[in-house]
């Protein structure tokens, strides 16, 4: 059967535009899927298009025995995305921000945190609340990327690990929640709380979302949309204790530590370089 000329050209016009498509994974809808729930509220949303100016940078080493020191010269913000390079190189740089001691370091890397603070409260709107950032992540022995959010004085507002990644396990990565009443000292034993996801993905080769979804009495952990684990309050205590405690949104990327304990890190494994890639981060309340 002959075609006109307009019909072949429309066709052609049509799997042109299907072919144009981004490849980019999905954003998470906005909508709940429950008819009778409100709409989702974007209240932030840093698409690293310029600068820097919402974070604060985190300047000297950290604390879980990690290897790096953190400066801002190892972030860049370039075509739209934050890269967070990791180094093998010596440095001399206080051993955390809150002492004046310093010691040697081997690595560096990078580490922002939100200067504003986000978390559900009683009020009508905000009483939950959810973050999400779409992410690549860098492979490597001893390589620690994370997103997290918690408030000083630690942990008695609480931390959320919406992701912790080891660069050695492609295909796995891990959430978190800890708490504490006493400056410094954790009520619950974090093992307790650790919640690791198995993908069949490799997890270092394309972008994907990790979200957390906070309430009351919950953490939802998503990834690219899925649910992978919850968090309720009667098997998980103190969740309603940082309820109204609002968080900072951190990423960054460590080096080492004691989130490899048990696991054979040999330090001469760990890549010269390596970079990991944030696209976007949003926080929505409802």
């Amino acid at each position: 059967m002959s075609r006109s000329p307009f019909l072949l050209f429309l066709c052609i016009c049509l799997i042109n535009l299907g072919c144009s498509q981004s490849d980019e994974a999905p954003i998470v809808q906005e909508k709940p899927d429950d008819p009778a729930a409100p709409a989702w509220t974007l209240i932030w949303e840093e698409e690293f298009d310029e600068d820097l100016s919402d974070w604060n940078i985190w300047e000297g080493g950290a604390f879980n025995n990690e290897l790096q020191h953190y400066q801002g010269n190892n972030l860049e913000v370039r075509e739209g995305l934050l890269h967070i390079h990791q180094r093998r190189e010596s440095v001399t740089g206080l051993e955390h921000p809150f002492t004046t001691n310093t010691k040697d370091f081997d690595f560096t890397s990078g580490r922002i945190e939100s200067k504003t603070t986000y978390g559900p409260e009683d009020v009508d709107g905000f009483r939950e609340l959810k973050y999400l950032a779409r992410i690549k992540l860098a492979p490597g022995e001893g390589l620690w990327p994370a997103f997290w959010s918690y408030n000083d004085p630690w942990p008695t507002a609480g931390e959320l690990d919406v992701m912790e990644f080891r660069g050695s396990e492609p295909t796995r990565y891990q959430t978190n929640f800890h708490f504490g009443t006493t400056t410094g000292q954790l009520s619950s034993n974090p093992v307790q709380n650790e919640g690791a996801f198995e993908s069949d993905l490799d997890l270092t080769e394309d972008y994907h979302i990790f979200e957390v979804e906070w309430t009351r009495d919950t953490f939802v952990m998503r990834f690219d949309s899925l649910e992978v684990r919850t968090y309720e309050e009667s098997t998980t205590p103190f969740i309603s204790d940082i309820f109204g405690k609002k968080h900072r949104i951190v990423l960054n990327m460590a080096v080492g530590g004691d989130f490899f304990n048990g696991k054979g890190l040999v330090e001469s494994n760990i890549p010269d370089e390596s970079t990991l890639l944030i696209d976007w981060v949003r926080v929505y309340a409802r």
